[in-house]
């Protein structure tokens, strides 16, 4: 098997280990349902403090330990006071991924888009997280003067 990627993407693709369960099925379900509405709820919140960003989609890691939103922006946002909230109501990491809207990649729109420069060059995607709420990213807030 070839490890370049064909037209169709086939390296892609993992190897299915057996047919999931009725019940694994289900909590899949559940899943999306919640994902749904934790989409409403964050862009809701984004509405609320006018930010100029676009939710396109929210994603619970399947042990719920981590809550990504994947949206859509024309630059930089400051999304700090946001990703407060939705750790205040969620009591879980919070990420925030920003996605290249403008992508010409067969209509995949989950394609990482370059950030600014947070000090390492070779960070293509910058994850945000929230383990707290007076220290969302892991560094303290009065870095902001």
């Amino acid at each position: 098997v070839s490890s370049a990627a064909g037209p169709a993407g086939i390296s892609d693709l993992k190897r299915i280990m057996r047919l999931a369960t009725h019940d694994e099925v289900s909590l899949l379900n559940v899943k999306r349902e919640e994902e749904e509405e934790l989409l409403k709820v964050c862009r809701e919140k984004v509405r609320q403090r006018a930010l100029p960003m676009h939710v396109v989609d929210a994603e619970y890691q399947f042990d719920r330990h981590k809550l990504t939103f994947f949206f859509e922006a024309e630059g930089r946002i400051d999304f700090r006071e946001l990703v407060r909230d939705l750790f205040s109501m969620y009591k879980t990491r919070i990420w925030m991924q920003q996605l290249d809207k403008n992508s010409t990649g067969g209509g995949s729109s989950n394609t990482i888009s370059s950030l600014p420069d947070y000090g390492n060059h070779t960070l293509s995607q910058i994850p945000v997280m929230a383990d707290s709420i007076n220290e969302p990213y892991g560094i303290p807030t009065d870095l902001d003067k």
